[in-house]
């Protein structure tokens, strides 16, 4: 199946919509994630004065680090966006570099989910028990399901790729000589 836009198959139409999606959700999921962040350090301030938890030294340099790791996210994002629509086009080179940024972006989610496996013990414990308790009930299993459907997105973006279809478009055309 083709789609009318120069012969294009329709799997890469739906690979590009699929890696656009999974792009989206990535932003999404970071920006529920920062404001978790942000939830968290009210929460951790609000412990710090009540006594319940002892200050750190490290705070300021988890606070750059959480900032760094949201424009990392939002500019990959951004970028896997954009190589999406521009491998939609058909452009070999671009193919391939959006595989490779799909790949790397499929690290966000997974990092995400795989934190959500917290000690419950320590300060750690209090300050994410108070996040939860801070948080409407929804918003945790909404993330997860955000940060999984980008995954699966991802996933799915990737495989229709790699199908026979999409690398016959991707081919470049043989030169005749006359």
């Amino acid at each position: 199946m083709t789609s009318p836009q120069l012969g294009r198959p329709g799997v890469v139409s739906a690979s590009t919509w699929a890696l656009v999606g999974g792009a989206a959700l990535i932003a999404a999921g970071m920006a529920m994630e920062t404001n978790e962040y942000f939830v968290s350090v009210k929460v951790y301030e609000d412990s710090v004065a009540d006594g319940t938890v002892a200050s750190g030294s490290v705070e300021g340099l988890v606070s750059l680090f959480a900032l760094a790791e949201a424009a990392l996210v939002f500019g990959m994002a951004g970028a896997l966006a954009t190589l999406a629509v521009r491998t939609g086009r058909g452009l070999p080179g671009v193919r391939t570099a959006a595989s490779v940024v799909a790949v790397l972006a499929m690290l966000c989610p997974s990092a995400s989910l795989s934190g959500r496996v917290r000690d419950s013990v320590g300060a750690a414990g209090v300050v994410q028990r108070g996040v939860e308790a801070s948080l409407p009930q929804w918003y945790i299993p909404v993330h997860i399901g955000i940060e999984a459907a980008a995954l699966l997105c991802l996933i799915a973006g990737l495989a229709l790729l790699a199908t026979p279809a999409a690398r016959r478009y991707f081919k470049a055309a043989p030169v005749r000589t006359a």
